[in-house]
């Protein structure tokens, strides 16, 4: 019988970052670990990418107006690749 995590145990074995879930619903990082048990009731998967942060360009104008522009805006805002939430907004 094929064992329940084969694809990850493969995928461990060629180099893969390995990352298992805690009884509180986070994941962490088996190379931080003693050892990979390959428990068949725990959950394990592949550590995914980080997804890059995304920069984007503004016009904002004394009448209150926002447009969003491509490059050459007088606002660059920083947002999070992960989350999308805003991280860092500069006055050009």
């Amino acid at each position: 019988m094929r064992h329940k995590h084969a694809d990850l145990i493969h995928a461990w074995a060629e180099g893969a970052e390995i990352e298992y879930r805690t009884m509180g619903g986070s994941w962490v990082n088996t190379k931080f670990s003693d050892c990979v048990t390959w428990a068949e009731g725990c959950e394990y998967r592949i550590k995914p990418e980080k997804k890059p942060d995304v920069l984007r360009y503004f016009e904002l104008t004394t009448s209150g107006g926002c447009v969003w522009v491509n490059g050459n805006g007088n606002l660059r805002c920083t947002f999070c690749g992960e989350t999308g939430k805003l991280i860092k907004a500069e006055v050009l």
